[in-house]
């Protein structure tokens, strides 16, 4: 939804709780169940402009920094092995093309790899729900990785190929969508990027 619908939803939320204030305070009749309507009405008017804002691309993260980079060890436990340096979701309702409604949900994580014991976290797994006749309920995509190194007095960057991003059946209600981060190694960072769409 455009940016100025989202605008008019609200500003028509506000402008329907103004009027149930006024009438609340200076109505001589019997107000209650009119006052308590518009407040609902306001209420999902303000719901669907925020579902609708909701539907955005993921915000500009920072930048990995060279320091990130050459950190041995994680300043709040000296004994952990990797940690997560950012978690984001962000999760909507939206109409498809046929009239019927679907639920997206995205995330970004960011994880400092520390130990070699951890580079299984370079890997990810979803499994994706299929009813009765094997049609998909869930789909996944945006499937997006990168791996961050030191080397050579600067930063390498290594983008997941999508050629590297592997589905099949896991059994007879869910697929499964795997892929492994590239040249991970102690120190590096990682990030793993993904939406997963659920409706019929």
């Amino acid at each position: 939804m455009k940016m100025n619908s989202i605008i008019q939803y609200i500003s028509l939320a506000i402008s329907l709780l103004i009027v149930g204030i006024l009438i609340s305070k200076y109505s001589n009749y019997p107000t209650g169940t009119l006052y308590y309507l518009i407040l609902t009405i306001a209420s999902l008017l303000l719901s669907m402009a925020l579902i609708a804002n909701a539907q955005q691309e993921l915000p500009k993260f920072p930048d990995v920094k060279v320091e990130d980079l050459l950190k041995k060890d994680y300043a709040k436990d000296s004994s952990a092995e990797a940690y997560i340096m950012m978690n984001y979701g962000n999760g909507w309702v939206y109409k498809n093309s046929e009239g019927g409604y679907e639920i997206a949900y995205q995330y970004f994580t960011r994880i400092k790899v520390l130990k070699k014991s951890t580079f299984e976290r370079a890997t990810k797994t979803l499994f994706l729900y299929k009813d009765d006749t094997q049609q998909n309920i869930e789909t996944v995509e945006n499937v997006k990785g990168r791996t961050y190194n030191f080397i050579n007095d600067g930063i390498t960057i290594e983008e997941l190929d999508p050629k590297d991003v592997f589905k099949g059946k896991y059994d007879k209600s869910y697929d499964k969508v795997s892929f492994t981060l590239p040249k991970v190694k102690e120190g590096s960072i990682i990030d793993k990027i993904a939406s997963i769409v659920t409706g019929k």
